[in-house]
């Protein structure tokens, strides 16, 4: 794992408050080749983008899973692989989120807002999310950005541990409640890709633990940001990625911020989706997982 907290000057809401995010900065690593990958779609937030999350919605409802993202002025837009629109859900100002699934295509995020007050949302299927009582949550947590969302489960980090949660919406509130289990914070940087035949998507719609077995099985790959750009590592090996044009889809010439998710979002995306944001421009590039890391890392490669 690469490690990365740093303190950065983004605006607020009146754009002179800092707050804590995560970037990426850049690893002690030697980069093999460049490898050209081509845009698969993009997005155009009106914004910068600094963070992302996924709200997932699982089996053939995949590819309506919400992708979250988080724009430096603290305003939140969602949007989603079917029909990739961004529209704004929450105002803010929202310093941090993370998404969570519960079962039966229910899901939804946490929010840090202001004064470090976390609260929850549930996405109504209705075009958005509804903040929704929250007990259970420990001060002090931070939040983390798993490779997959496992159902009815939540990972976050306390002052000197990590710890899952699970998470049980009754009575119109959700409740969180500490489960040990080892699982690490993740930083959104690393995708899986299962090795079985034929197979690259993690289902969402399978137990928690049938995910970790999934997962334990799977090709890992870590997305990041070098001065020259983006690059991904597999194994001891880490190769430069330039984003070339693809279909009526503008490419990079330089990327500055990446994003990796292995939650299933349907159709091109049902092994997940990495994002990145370049050439001091708002425009996001999406690439699906599969295709990134087969371009990237060849049969003969792995």
């Amino acid at each position: 794992m690469i490690p990365a907290l740093t303190l950065a000057l983004i605006g607020c809401k009146d754009k002179s408050e800092p707050v804590e995010v995560n970037i990426n900065p850049e690893p002690d690593v030697k980069i093999s080749s460049s490898v050209d990958v081509k845009a698969t779609s993009h997005l155009f937030p009106k914004e910068q983008i600094i963070k992302a999350t996924i709200a997932p919605k699982s089996g053939m409802r995949a590819f309506s899973s919400k992708i979250l993202l988080l724009s430096d002025s603290g305003k939140l837009y969602a949007t989603d692989t079917a029909f990739p629109q961004l529209e704004l859900i929450h105002a803010g100002p929202i310093t941090d989120i993370s998404g969570f699934y519960l079962s039966d295509n229910i899901s939804g995020f946490l929010a840090q807002e202001a004064e470090n007050k976390i609260s929850a949302y549930l996405d109504t299927d209705a075009g958005k999310f509804d903040v929704i009582p929250l007990e259970g949550l420990p001060s002090g947590v931070g939040f983390c950005e798993d490779m997959i969302k496992r159902p009815g489960l939540i990972t976050l980090s306390l002052p000197d541990s990590k710890t899952t949660f699970s998470l049980s919406f009754k009575e119109e509130r959700l409740t969180l409640s500490a489960v040990e289990d080892g699982q690490d914070c993740g930083k959104a940087r690393q995708f899986a890709l299962t090795k079985q035949e034929g197979g690259t998507s993690l289902l969402a719609e399978k137990t928690a633990a049938q995910i970790a077995e999934q997962l334990a099985g799977s090709k890992i790959y870590e997305t990041f940001i070098l001065s020259s750009g983006l690059a991904v590592q597999h194994g001891q090996t880490a190769k430069g990625v330039k984003v070339i044009d693809g279909l009526s889809i503008d490419g990079l010439s330089t990327s500055q911020w990446t994003y990796s998710t292995s939650q299933p979002l349907g159709n091109t995306f049902n092994a997940g989706v990495t994002l990145i944001r370049g050439d001091d421009e708002n425009r996001i590039v999406m690439i699906a997982n599969d295709y990134l890391a087969r371009t990237v890392f060849r049969p003969n490669d792995n």
